[in-house]
């Protein structure tokens, strides 16, 4: 089996007959883009033709290459964002294609986002799939199908605390088939059936995500970037189950010598690991929202348990445990 590709960008058309010149890395135009309405624009677009001809086996040919005739945009690139950072329906537009028009294996991304406002992504893929299977059932097997694939998901107020995610996903395939099938009796012969294939599958998506952590300190007067954050353990138990007792007995010395080099002002223990820190033996709801002093070295570090955060997006009525515990937290941060 022989080919013969042929590929021409056709800016090389009103090249015809010029003096041959050596390829050059460098993109046409602009590299920084053009300026239109407060807002730079990067583009960059391949239009093409493609020839092909081979000699051989059509089928293997298809179903291993399958380029066709044709024009196509064979590659594109699309980049658009405000210069001061607030346009009035967008601030940035991503662009990204590949193969599109004819090719078996097409491609494209798109990306609107607006700064505290929403961010939309779409991803979509096409193939072309064909399948000659002459090695199954006497050559009774085979697919041309094409199977088209799309994602679109919308995120809103995605720098704020809380977020919403809306999705939706769809997967199509269509086109010729012939298989077999037997009827009435599982035993008996097989017969042909030539048929269009058609399946679709359809996905919605919705949901919220919320940065607790940052709200809970947010509400004491802090921030995250003036927190120090460390786990208990470098690993996870599994299925986050509890540690057990030998473990968490050995790890406990780790955590107070992270916590004397840290030498914080206060410390808030979330969850489990708080009694395993403090060295004692109550059930962690006994000791949430009580101030420990935490003799480590020469320092003496307030602690105050907590519920984990994993605890409390479970089971809301250990919320107000919590809130008690970072009210203390604060008011040690007052006083020091």
């Amino acid at each position: 089996m022989r080919k013969l590709f042929f590929s021409l960008s056709l800016t090389l058309m009103s090249a015809w007959g010029q003096e041959t010149a050596a390829p050059t890395p460098d993109q046409p135009g602009n590299s920084n883009g053009d300026t239109v309405n407060k807002y730079n624009i990067v583009q960059s677009f391949e239009l093409g033709y493609r020839w092909r001809t081979s000699g051989g086996d059509e089928d293997m040919y298809r179903s291993t290459v399958n380029f066709r005739d044709g024009v196509r945009l064979l590659s594109g690139s699309l980049f658009v964002k405000s210069m001061e950072g607030h346009g009035h329906w967008f601030d940035e537009i991503t662009l990204t294609t590949q193969g599109l028009g004819n090719d078996p294996y097409q491609s494209a991304m798109l990306r609107v986002e607006k700064n505290g406002m929403y961010r939309y992504d779409m991803l979509w893929r096409s193939t072309d799939y064909f399948n000659p299977s002459f090695d199954i059932s006497g050559g009774e097997h085979f697919m041309d199908t094409t199977r088209a694939m799309q994602d679109h998901d919308l995120t809103l107020f995605p720098q704020s605390r809380v977020k919403f995610f809306l999705g939706y996903s769809r997967n199509v395939e269509d086109g010729p088939a012939l298989t077999t099938i037997q009827l009435f009796n599982p035993a008996g012969n097989e017969f042909p059936v030539f048929q269009d294939i058609l399946q679709r599958e359809n996905e919605y998506r919705l949901g919220a995500e919320a940065r607790l952590l940052e709200a809970m300190l947010s509400a004491i007067g802090t921030a995250r970037n003036n927190s120090y954050y460390a786990y208990f353990s470098p690993w996870r138990p599994p299925g986050g189950q509890a540690f057990a007792p030998h473990v968490a007995s050995a790890l406990a010395p780790f955590a107070r010598r992270h916590i004397e080099l840290a030498r914080p002002k206060a410390v808030l223990l979330l969850g489990d690991a708080a009694r395993h820190v403090l060295g004692s033996s109550e059930t962690p709801t006994r000791l949430y929202a009580k101030p420990f002093e935490l003799r480590l070295g020469e320092q003496t570090i307030f602690a105050v348990p907590a519920p984990g955060l994993s605890a409390m997006l479970r089971t809301s009525a250990l919320k107000p445990r919590a809130w008690s515990a970072l009210r203390i937290i604060g008011a040690l941060l007052a006083k020091s």
